[in-house]
């Protein structure tokens, strides 16, 4: 899978029941789903737990799962290595590709999976940031690097020499371990929003938010249109990373008053546990499946800084 043309995932925070969000593998096994049904029988162990393999923490505000390190190795460094031999292939034809970089080795950037989950909406988040997005440098720079490239490959012929450069790493088999994983695989719970608690728990959320007088309320817990479009939020083309100008006390307002609803309901938390529980019966059906896909993750992680190492450099 190839990501030098997109972005790093920033989700927007909405609960939803995971899939296979870019292309599940050939040779993933059918059994990567599980019934809510049948895992609302089991009791989820507290935030703070470790998953079964010692792999993950259980934190419902980070969104952190069990099959997290299962899936991918860390797109920045998959796009860093990807977007950096396009670079190395372009300078051959006179052009200079920007790039941006990854430091895994920094404290504050450490490898990590992307959660398979949004995490809870939080009245710390919806204090800070309204409804919109957390502020990112990384993002911030990574709007610039796609300037550069728009303005780049505006011109015919580079755009060619783009085009050509992404087939060839495309068949070049530089990065083996990433072509065997064949795209992502999220194993998920079906038929969360049917269980009795969690309908239970989105009415409780509806009945609290019923003073905000929103028409178009949803029947689970997330942002109305009508208030995505007050806010200028979701807009196509647009961005709604926070800024000093961007955010209003009436928005603060709304969304602390919306957090606060969704942690009196129990809705978060409540679908959050039944995937974590899920996701660890999943990975126990058919561990040498995860425990080769695991292998390949890590395989294809070196594979990453190795070449990032060898060819960073020109």
């Amino acid at each position: 899978m190839y990501l030098h043309s997109r972005m790093r995932g920033f989700l927007p925070a909405a609960i939803a029941l995971l899939l296979c969000v870019s292309g599940c593998a050939d040779d993933a096994p059918n059994n990567k789903e599980v019934s809510a049904q049948e895992v609302s029988q089991i009791s989820a162990p507290a935030d703070g737990t470790m998953s079964k393999d010692g792999l993950v923490k259980k934190d419902s505000t980070k969104g952190a799962l069990p099959a997290d390190p299962y899936r991918l190795p860390d797109d920045r460094l998959q796009t860093y290595a990807e977007n950096l031999y396009i670079a190395n292939c372009m300078k051959q034809s006179g052009y200079e590709y920007p790039v941006q970089t990854y430091d895994w080795n920094d404290p504050a950037t450490p490898l990590e999976n992307a959660p398979g989950y949004s995490g809870r909406f939080t009245v710390a988040k919806a204090q800070a940031y309204g409804y919109h997005r957390a502020p990112s440098k990384r993002r911030e720079e990574w709007l610039k690097v796609v300037e550069q490239k728009n303005q780049l490959l505006k011109d015919p012929a580079a755009d060619k020499t783009f085009m050509a450069c992404s087939e060839k790493l495309r068949s070049s088999g530089v990065f083996k371990a990433s072509d065997k994983l064949e795209g992502d695989v999220a194993p998920y719970v079906n038929d969360v929003s049917k269980l009795p608690a969690v309908r239970a728990a989105a009415q409780r959320w509806r009945k609290c938010m019923a003073p905000q007088g929103i028409t178009d309320l949803p029947e689970e817990p997330q942002m109305a249109q009508s208030v995505a479009t007050k806010f200028g939020l979701g807009q196509p083309d647009g961005d709604d990373t926070a800024t000093d100008t961007n955010v209003s006390a009436e928005e603060i307002k709304l969304a602390v008053a919306d957090a606060k609803c969704r942690e009196q309901s129990g809705y978060e938390q409540l679908v959050y546990d039944l995937q974590w529980v899920g996701q660890e019966q999943i990975l126990a059906r058919d561990p040498n499946y995860w425990q080769a896909r695991l292998k390949l993750v890590r395989q294809a992680t070196n594979e990453y800084k190795t070449y990032i190492n060898t060819h960073r450099n020109g």
